[in-house]
């Protein structure tokens, strides 16, 4: 799945529009924040990747191995604990 707009609106319109199948795992960039989407992702068995902004406030469930040498940092499965979450 893929959307190419021309920048005027909020990527969240497009975002919301998607279908995916359940068990799909959705990347994208840290102009998706909605935490309900993110909350409603979850409940259909959709994963997701995606940069946090840096005011996040989140608490690692698990920590996942990583090849530092590949230029990844860290691999986390997280859990939102934000008042917007």
């Amino acid at each position: 799945f893929v959307a190419v707009e021309n920048g005027k609106e909020n990527d969240m319109v497009q975002g919301r529009k998607f279908q995916f199948p359940a068990g799909s795992i959705v990347v994208f960039d840290k102009g998706y924040v909605d935490y309900q989407w993110y909350a409603n992702l979850t409940a259909q068995n959709i994963g997701f990747v995606t940069r946090f902004r840096p005011k996040s406030v989140y608490q690692v469930i698990q920590q996942h191995p990583v090849l530092e040498s590949k230029g990844i940092l860290k691999d986390e499965t997280i859990q939102l604990n934000s008042a917007h979450a």
